[in-house]
C-alpha cells in the first residue's frame, strides 16, 4: 500500500512535476473542515484502501454473477466486452475529477487572485460553468455504466427467464457492481497512475545531475502573513508559521499537503485568523498547477 501513497520525504526538497500533481487531483480526496467552513481537498489521497476493496468486490460479484449467466447460455463475448466496457466508462468518467477538483478549489480563492469585484465575479462564474459541464459530463458517464449494468440484466435474464433467488441475486451483483464501478474504479486507476509518475519524478530527481533536477527541486522561500490577523507559530513537514520582528511568516520549500494544512491550521485558536490562513494556504498550493 506504501507504492499506492507516496510521502514526501522530511527535510527533501523534491517537488513532482506539474502533471503529476495535477494527476493527484484525480485521486480520492477528504475535505478539510473547518466549521462552519471548509476546504475541497488537493494534495491528498484519502481512504484508498476502501476503494480498492470496491474494486475487488466488483471482481468477486461480476465474476460470479458472469460464470452463473455464462453457464445458462448467455454469449460470453458479449458479456465479456460489457465488463471490459464498464471499466472503460470508469476511466472515462473520470478524466473530469481532475478539472472538476481543481474548480471546486480554484472558486474558494478567487478574491485573493483577482482584487477587481467585477473580474472576480466574471471568474467566479466561469469556473462555476465549467464546473457545471465537467460534471454533468461525469453524471452522463455514469448513466452509461448503470445502462452496461442493465444490458448485462437482460442478457441473463433472455438466457434465465425466472424470477427466483438465483435470478434476482445475479441482477442484485450487477448493479452492486456498476454502483462500485463509479464509486472506486476510477479512483483506483487514478490512484495507481499518480503513484507511478510520482515515483518516476522521484527516481529521476535521485538519478540526474544536479543541473537537470533542478526541474524536480523546490528552493525555500518566505511569505509575511497578514497582520490583521493573529497566528501561532507551527511546523508541519518543510512548512512553518514563524514570528520574526513581531509579523508572522509562512515558510516553505516544495509541495504543501492538506495533512500539512490540517496540522498548521489546528495549532491556530482565532477562527478569523484561521480561515484567512486556509484560503491563503490553499492559494499558495494552487500555485504548483
Amino acid at each position: 500500500m506504501s507504492f499506492l501513497r507516496p510521502q514526501l520525504a522530511p527535510k527533501s526538497n523534491f517537488r513532482p512535476q506539474r502533471d503529476t500533481l495535477w494527476t493527484w487531483l484525480s485521486t480520492p480526496k477528504k475535505r478539510i473542515d473547518l466549521n462552519p467552513y471548509h476546504l475541497p481537498g488537493l494534495f491528498h489521497t484519502y481512504n484508498l484502501g476502501a476503494y480498492i476493496s470496491g474494486v475487488c468486490a466488483i471482481l468477486i460479484l461480476e465474476g460470479g454473477a458472469a460464470f452463473w449467466s455464462i453457464s445458462q447460455g448467455v454469449w460470453w463475448v458479449a458479456l465479456v466486452a460489457a465488463l471490459i466496457i464498464d471499466f472503460v466508462l470508469a476511466y472515462v468518467s473520470h478524466l473530469f475529477q481532475a478539472s472538476i477538483c481543481f474548480n471546486r478549489n480554484k472558486l474558494m480563492v478567487v478574491s485573493l487572485a483577482v482584487s477587481d469585484p467585477n473580474e472576480q465575479a466574471r471568474q467566479r462564474a466561469r469556473l462555476e460553468r465549467d464546473l457545471g459541464w465537467r460534471t454533468f459530463w461525469q453524471k452522463v458517464f455514469y448513466l452509461l455504466i448503470l445502462v452496461d449494468a442493465g444490458f448485462k440484466c437482460w442478457c441473463f435474464h433472455q438466457a434465465y427467464p425466472f424470477i427466483d433467488a438465483v435470478g434476482l441475486l445475479v441482477v442484485i451483483c450487477y448493479i452492486i457492481g456498476g454502483i462500485l464501478h463509479i464509486s472506486c474504479t476510477g479512483n483506483v486507476l487514478y490512484s495507481v497512475w499518480f503513484s507511478l509518475k510520482w515515483h518516476r519524478d522521484h527516481n529521476l530527481y535521485l538519478d540526474s545531475p544536479t543541473d537537470v533536477n533542478v526541474s524536480f527541486s523546490s528552493v525555500r522561500i518566505e511569505r509575511p502573513l497578514d497582520s490583521k490577523f493573529t497566528f501561532k507559530s507551527a511546523v508541519a513537514g518543510n512548512h512553518s508559521i514563524q514570528q520574526k520582528d513581531g509579523s508572522a511568516v509562512f515558510t516553505t520549500m516544495g509541495v504543501l499537503t492538506d495533512d500539512e494544512i490540517r496540522n498548521l491550521l489546528n495549532a491556530q485558536e482565532d477562527s478569523g485568523s484561521r480561515w484567512h490562513l486556509a484560503t491563503f494556504l490553499l492559494h499558495h498550493q494552487l500555485t504548483f498547477l
